[in-house]
């Protein structure tokens, strides 16, 4: 009878050590854009005490997320959806966690009725080589509009010139730009600023890209976790964080500029809950997301291969 008791004990620890995970050593690192997708993790910023106060929040520009994960700085990062499966695909080290934000951008600019009205016309724009390219240019062609990267007005087709937003937001309040493509929150910059020019949002993009393609969004930005810390408890608190996020950014308006700011944002945003809905930021588990992004994928990857180098990532990509 003892023999049987001590079986059942050690099988009863077995299981018992089996699951629990072990928790993340050092100080985690999480990288993210400015913009719209440090908002995704907002909440981890204003919550020194989370996860022991181990987490540390850098919000870099959008050309800086590459180095830092490819340098093994980077324990969590925010990143184009894209770009997350390139990397994967090239055995950086890194997994997708969740989806963190869907579609965000628009075309902003002085009224008209519809896109045949940029023929001939400069639309300045963000995201060369990054997914606002790649989404907008399916978009024009869908419309049946032919485009072309130029500096200046080519008849019969809507010239493209790539800008970095910071750039082009003064290049519209001053007239010097009629049209743009952006995101939020810099859309609500140019709509703060250019009141004198009655500029407006004049096309939702992840409209016109469910008008052509089914999809409702796209996946616009993503998060990664790497290899080193994807077994530890610090992704079950993650997760739990990830998942109250935006009802945080809902409820704390007021003090999210000043928030972003201390992490390193440059951002000079007066938060409202339309801004943050436009963003429409969300969280969703790799597992839940996985027909959704790689049919998003499979669009860019039809439209031209070299987008995701290695074609779609195999089911290791996927954490959870």
């Amino acid at each position: 009878m003892k023999r049987v008791i001590s079986i059942v004990f050690v099988i009863i620890l077995a299981l018992s050590v089996a699951g629990c995970k072990p928790a993340a050593q050092g100080e985690i690192d999480i990288y993210v854009p400015d913009g719209a997708p440090a908002l995704a993790v907002a909440s981890f910023i204003a919550d020194e005490q989370f996860y022991n106060g181990k987490v540390k929040v850098h919000v870099v520009t959008e050309d800086n997320i590459v180095p830092n994960i490819l340098n093994g700085e980077a324990d969590v990062a925010l990143l184009p959806g894209d770009t997350a499966a390139d990397l994967y695909n090239k055995g950086a080290g890194y997994k997708l966690l969740s989806a963190n934000s869907f579609g965000l951008l628009y075309l902003v600019g002085v009224p008209m009725e519809n896109l045949n009205e940029l023929k001939g016309k400069v639309v300045y724009s963000i995201g060369k080589g990054k997914i606002p390219e790649y989404v907008f240019k399916i978009v024009l062609e869908a419309n049946g509009l032919e485009y072309v990267e130029s500096d200046t007005p080519v008849e019969g087709k809507v010239a493209l010139k790539y800008m970095n937003g910071t750039e082009i937001v003064p290049s519209l309040v001053q007239g010097l730009a009629s049209y743009a493509l952006l995101g939020e929150p810099v859309v609500t910059q140019v709509l703060t600023k250019g009141q004198a020019r009655g500029l407006k949002i004049i096309g939702d993009i992840q409209q016109l890209w469910k008008e052509h393609t089914g999809s409702e969004t796209f996946v616009q930005s993503c998060a990664l976790v790497s290899d080193e810390i994807a077994g530890t408890d610090f992704i079950d608190a993650l997760v739990e964080k990830l998942q109250t996020n935006k009802q945080f950014l809902l409820d704390n308006t007021d003090q999210l500029t000043s928030l972003l700011q201390s992490a390193g944002s440059a951002l000079q945003v007066n938060f409202t809950a339309d801004i943050i809905n436009r963003c429409n930021l969300d969280f969703t588990l790799a597992s839940d997301v996985k027909k959704q992004y790689t049919d998003f994928l499979n669009i860019l990857i039809e439209w031209d291969q070299s987008v995701v180098e290695g074609g779609l990532p195999d089911d290791g990509f996927y954490l959870r």
